[in-house]
């Protein structure tokens, strides 16, 4: 967590091109070790290529670590992605499971102050994408949901910006 926060910091204070590398590169290492929400932060800024390349198939990888691990955030921007097309192909099937996965409640190492809303959110949008799926599609996907539990991470607690979604 120290790593992730120190790069976090360089990257407020920093300016030039220069003086945020040292940022981008703590918050590697801190994904590198397994602790989710530098996982999930890494995948967002390749996503939207903010201090690293834009690089989808780098920010998927990202996010989808950060997801296993039960980062919220990071499954919740996953939902979207796959529902919209936004950088992938749409793909009811794989929002509608993050969405489900992001409403369900589960033990994990990542503590979300505000995870009443966060699952109120994703049980919405969920529900608003059950409909486009097959009854089988459906009864696969929720098999999954039900059979999910997160991996290990370095255990974290935080707020996650639902607005930050990509649109």
């Amino acid at each position: 967590m120290a790593q992730f926060v120190l790069g976090v910091r360089i990257l407020a204070r920093a300016h030039a091109p220069k003086e945020r590398a040292p940022g981008i590169a703590w918050i590697r290492r801190a994904a590198h070790e397994n602790l989710a929400i530098a996982q999930d932060r890494l995948g967002f800024m390749y996503l939207c290529g903010k201090d690293v390349p834009q690089d989808t198939s780098r920010a998927l990888k990202w996010l989808n670590r950060a997801a296993a691990r039960g980062a919220p955030a990071a499954q919740l921007q996953l939902g979207q992605m796959y529902a919209v097309g936004a950088v992938v192909p749409v793909d009811k099937a794989k929002g509608y499971y993050w969405y489900s996965i992001a409403a369900k409640p589960v033990r994990s190492d990542v503590t979300i102050f505000d995870i009443n809303q966060v699952r109120f959110f994703a049980r919405m949008r969920a529900q608003a994408l059950a409909d486009s799926l097959t009854p089988d599609e459906r009864a696969a996907v929720d098999q999954q949901v039900q059979a999910w539990l997160p991996i290990a991470s370095v255990p974290y607690s935080g707020f996650v910006p639902v607005g930050r979604l990509m649109r």
